[in-house]
């Protein structure tokens, strides 16, 4: 299981309350990613990064020189404390060792997330429009590709081909821009 200690690029600690709410902040997806990990359920996991943030803000001066670290080992023990006050409930389902194993994973996945989100920016900033449209339309607009290729005087499989082109160049941008 890989430690957020020895995630790539790792911040200094935060010197002041603005600085810390800042670095508090830059967590806050790979936190989500985590705790989802471990709870399943969305309202459940913003109850527990509420509670992990509020403890996180209330002691940050014991917890400011390793924030990172410090943030993942309180969500697990407060996704822990959940999870055992549901157990009491008969609504769970994975033993404790299964849980340690997915928050091992998930671990390992929140410490790339930035970067790879950062990469992602940069590879779609070097897409062109039409290939920027084409995503827009299939991923935030959820609508048919149809009608992309409609608009632009193409078949439906063509349209379906330059989605999978498109994905193929950011995937292989990114890895690029992760390597480097």
């Amino acid at each position: 299981m890989l430690s957020p200690e020895s995630a790539p690029n790792v911040p200094s600690p935060p010197t002041d309350e603005i600085e810390y709410s800042r670095a508090l902040e830059s967590l806050r997806i790979d936190l989500r990613c985590y705790v989802r990990s471990l709870l399943i359920d969305k309202d459940a996991t913003d109850d527990v990064l509420q509670e992990v943030f509020v403890l996180l803000w209330e002691r940050r001066d014991e917890f400011a020189e390793k924030l990172r670290p410090s943030a993942f080992r309180v969500a697990w023990f407060k996704a822990l404390a959940y999870r055992r006050d549901r157990q009491r409930e008969h609504l769970v389902h994975f033993s404790e060792q299964g849980l340690r194993r997915i928050a091992g994973a998930a671990e390992d996945v929140a410490v790339n997330t930035s970067d790879r989100l950062d990469a992602l920016r940069q590879c779609l900033g070097e897409l062109a429009a039409r290939e920027l449209e084409l995503l827009d339309l299939k991923y935030i607009k959820r609508q048919p590709l149809a009608e992309f290729a409609r608009k632009h005087g193409h078949s439906p499989n063509s349209a379906q081909k330059a989605l999978s082109r498109v994905r193929l160049a950011l995937r292989k941008c990114i890895e690029s821009k992760l390597t480097s």
